[in-house]
C-alpha cells in the first residue's frame, strides 16, 4: 500500500513538473520577425513580368506558432497595382523559419496605361507591404505589418511603321519597287527580328502578300528600316497599276502584318507583334 502510495506521488510530480516546464516556455513567448528574403523573376517578356516574393518568418519560441493569413498591397511609383489575401495559413515549428511567397504577374501595357510617368522608364520603383496575422500561445492573435522596397524592369513592344514605297524599275509587264518599314525600339537592349510576314493594299487593291525571312537587328533604344524588294506583275493585280507608279498622285495604303522578334542577347524569349497602319504616301522614284 505504502509502496503505491510513493509511485502515485512521483506519478503526480513528473506530471507537474513537465506542465510547469511547459507553461514557463510559453511565458516567455518572444514575437516572430518577417523580413523578405528573395524576389524572384518568374518569368520575363516583352509585354509582362511574372515575380515571387518570398518573406522569411522566423520563430524564436521552442513551441510551435500558427499564421493565420496574410494580405499584400504591391505599388508601382506610389500607385496601388495589385490587392490579394491568403487565409489558408500553416503552423511553424519550434525555432524555425518557413517561407511565405507571393506570385504577381504584371503587364507592362497596363503598367504604362495606369502610370503615364513610365512611358520613357526602363524601370519602376515597387513597395510591398502588408500584414501577417498570427495565432501565439498565450499573447493570442498578432498581426505584423510588413514592407519591402525594390526596382523592376519594364519592357516595351517595338513599333512598326510604314515608310516608303521606291521604285525601282518598271516594264510593260510589271514593277519593281522597295516597301520600307521602320522599326522602333525603345528598350535598353537591341531586338532581333526573325520574320516579318505583311500585305499591303494601295488604292483598295491588293498590291503583296509575302514573308521575310531575312534576320534584321535594331539596337538599343533606335529606329531602323527594313527594306523589302517587291516584284509586282501587272498580269496579276490589273494593269491600273502602272497607272498609279507613272502618275504623281498620292496613293492610299493599308498596310498589316505581324513580326517575329526576340532580343540579341537572348534575355528575353521570341515575342510576336501584329501591327497594322493605313494613310497615303506618294511613290518615291
Amino acid at each position: 500500500m505504502r509502496t503505491k502510495v510513493i509511485m502515485s506521488v512521483l506519478l503526480l510530480l513528473s506530471f507537474n513538473s513537465c506542465g510547469l516546464k511547459e507553461l514557463i516556455q510559453t511565458a516567455n513567448m518572444s514575437k516572430p520577425s518577417a523580413k523578405l528574403e528573395n524576389v524572384k523573376v518568374q518569368a520575363l517578356t516583352f509585354s509582362s513580368i511574372d515575380l515571387l516574393f518570398e518573406i522569411k518568418i522566423d520563430n524564436p519560441n521552442p513551441v510551435a506558432i500558427k499564421l493565420l493569413s496574410f494580405d499584400y498591397d504591391l505599388k508601382i511609383e506610389d500607385n496601388s497595382f495589385v490587392k490579394g489575401n491568403q487565409n489558408n495559413g500553416f503552423s511553424i515549428d519550434p525555432n524555425a523559419s518557413s517561407v511565405v511567397k507571393i506570385p504577381i504577374s504584371l503587364g507592362f501595357k497596363e503598367l504604362f496605361s495606369t502610370i503615364k510617368t513610365l512611358t520613357t522608364s526602363d524601370s519602376a520603383g515597387y513597395k510591398l507591404a502588408g500584414n501577417l496575422e498570427f495565432d501565439l500561445p498565450i499573447l493570442g492573435a498578432l498581426k505584423m505589418p510588413y514592407s519591402t522596397t525594390g526596382k523592376l524592369p519594364v519592357f516595351r513592344l517595338p513599333a512598326i511603321s510604314f515608310g516608303s514605297i521606291k521604285l525601282n524599275s518598271i516594264s510593260f509587264t510589271g514593277a519593281e519597287i522597295n516597301l520600307s518599314l521602320k522599326v522602333e525600339n525603345k528598350n535598353p537592349l537591341g531586338i532581333s527580328i526573325d520574320k516579318i510576314a505583311y500585305a499591303l493594299n494601295v488604292n483598295d487593291r491588293p498590291w503583296v502578300s509575302s514573308l521575310s525571312n531575312n534576320s534584321i537587328e535594331v539596337g538599343a533604344k533606335s529606329i531602323s528600316e527594313v527594306a523589302i524588294p517587291i516584284k509586282l506583275n501587272f498580269a496579276e493585280i490589273g494593269r491600273s497599276v502602272s497607272d498609279i507608279i507613272s502618275g504623281n498622285s498620292d496613293m492610299k495604303f493599308k498596310l498589316q502584318g505581324d513580326m517575329d522578334f526576340k532580343s540579341v542577347n537572348d534575355l528575353l524569349p521570341k515575342s510576336v507583334i501584329e501591327f497594322m497602319e493605313e494613310g497615303k504616301t506618294k511613290l518615291i522614284r
